[in-house]
């Protein structure tokens, strides 16, 4: 079989609607694309006080460079805002491992030598098809329930916005963010009790305007649709796992199963809350302009829900 790429059906910006343009070097805010590939990103690695280093994908081994000017005096990498160079100031690890995502600057023919190099077999370039071959073929990879857990887990912004994509793309054949929000707004949240402006599919954009009631009619659909057993797996459990791993711990049992929120001056939780009398309670917290740290802000609400927890 002759594989090929072909990447018409991507009609979509690189950077979401909002994103911040200066935000582009960090690992949340890769760029989307047609096919990703190696998560879009390029990955920095090295131990505690060492000068070598691992990149993935190998290609980019040779575009890092040396540069006196990138200050640190431990190991720094930092991608060109145009090119796909990346700038190093030739400084050792530090004392704790460096492991660094990088986005890259994403280009079909880009992805086509990466692919090529990772398969070690050539790979037709095709544009202008319009339709798929009739003799073409999905294939899939991990199962449905490893990915949700992925992004919702490690709060994994690319996995949430390709995902959106790929919705756009099995009913409309056309991978584009608006019109993924547009069919989820049309089908599954008719009966959201506020107007969901909405602009992304991870919430990088500050466009996004959401209340905590449209958040709750989120849960409550999640709540009645999803066995519990199933949303406790997926969500991330207060004490255990990702972004609430170190909050709402010193019990035997997770009580706070949440998906957070943040970007700078603004903290979001919202999930679910077990009690000791048996109860399960949906939340949702947002708080706006926040001058700082927000970790008084988040032992507040650990405060909050702990209370929940133990009287109600």
């Amino acid at each position: 079989e002759q594989p090929f790429y072909c990447g018409d059906n991507f009609m979509n910006d690189r950077l979401g609607a909002g994103w911040m343009w200066d935000d582009y070097p960090y690992y949340y805010q890769v760029e989307l694309a047609a096919l990703p590939i190696y998560g879009n990103f390029i990955r920095v690695q090295g131990e505690s006080n060492s000068n070598n280093f691992s990149i993935t994908p190998g290609y980019f081994t040779n575009r890092i460079q040396g540069i006196s000017d990138l200050s640190g005096s431990t190991a720094r990498f930092y991608r060109q805002e145009k090119k796909n160079l990346i700038d190093y100031n030739g400084q050792p690890v530090g004392k704790t491992d460096l492991d660094r995502e990088l986005p890259f600057l994403y280009q079909d023919s880009l992805a086509i030598r990466l692919l090529q190099d990772s398969i070690n077999r050539p790979i037709q370039s095709l544009y202008g098809l319009g339709i798929a071959p009739p003799d073409s073929r999905t294939i899939y990879s991990v199962s449905t329930d490893s990915v949700l857990q992925r992004m919702m887990q490690i709060s994994d912004n690319f996995l949430a916005e390709q995902l959106i994509l790929l919705c756009a793309n099995t009913v409309f054949d056309t991978l584009n963010i608006r019109k993924g929000i547009q069919l989820a707004k049309d089908s599954l949240y008719t009966n959201s009790p506020d107007k969901l402006q909405w602009y992304d599919g991870s919430g990088l954009s500050r466009y996004n305007q959401f209340t905590p009631r449209s958040i709750i009619h989120v849960l409550d659909k999640i709540y009645h649709e999803m066995p519990m057993e199933y949303w406790r797996t997926i969500f991330p459990a207060g004490g255990e796992t990702g972004t609430i791993k170190n909050y709402f711990g010193g019990q035997k049992q997770p009580y706070v199963y949440a998906k957070s929120g943040s970007i700078r001056n603004v903290r979001c939780l919202s999930g679910f809350v077990l009690t000791r009398s048996g109860k399960t309670l949906l939340f949702s917290f947002m708080s706006n302009a926040i001058p700082g740290s927000s970790q008084p802000w988040n032992k507040e609400m650990e405060k909050v829900l702990g209370w929940i927890h133990e009287e109600l």
